[in-house]
């Protein structure tokens, strides 16, 4: 878990934040939230579960 401290300041200006930081978030802090194609299709389409 990431605490307050940890966490830092809110970003108020466009300037405050590193560029290409959400490409880089999403490539390495989460790869969970990463596009994944399933290696078969579900057994019945998700909305009749």
């Amino acid at each position: 878990m990431i605490d307050e401290e940890m966490r830092g300041s809110a970003v108020v200006m466009a300037w405050d934040h590193v560029p290409d930081y959400i490409s880089w978030f999403y490539k390495v802090s989460h790869p969970i939230m990463r596009l994944v194609t399933a290696p078969e299709p579900p057994p019945r389409p998700a909305n009749l579960e």
